[in-house]
């Protein structure tokens, strides 16, 4: 198993990484880390987490545990001090998943796509 990372993002935008990992060559999963997000609430950026998506054929392998906790520990060594992810309500099962590393429940995102 072999992790890459490609920095992503400009100086004028949040910044980020996005992280993959290869399986004998062939990306097996991988997952976006934004940071450098900002509120006026607090002096510490915030992290969001986004399009966690592990390959079919290389589930149940433990891919999707370990790209999540390299991305925590990413948004831990920017400083960050909250990260933030959504995942669609049609796979409840995710929740569930999340919850194993801390993630809570704060409320519901809705998203307007635009084209």
């Amino acid at each position: 198993m072999e992790i890459k990372r490609k920095k992503i993002g400009s100086f004028f935008n949040p910044y980020g990484v996005r992280i993959a990992i290869l399986d004998k060559k062939e990306e097996a999963a991988h997952a976006y880390v934004y940071y450098g997000l900002h509120n006026d609430l607090h002096e510490k950026p915030f992290a969001f987490l986004e399009d966690v998506f592990v390959e079919e054929k290389f589930r149940k392998r433990g891919y999707g545990v370990i790209i999540v906790r390299i991305a925590i520990n990413e948004a831990r060594k920017k400083g960050c001090y909250k990260m933030i992810l959504t995942f669609r309500h049609s796979k409840e099962w995710l929740g569930y998943f999340y919850q194993q590393f801390g993630f809570e429940s704060q409320g519901n995102e809705m998203r307007l796509n635009l084209k």
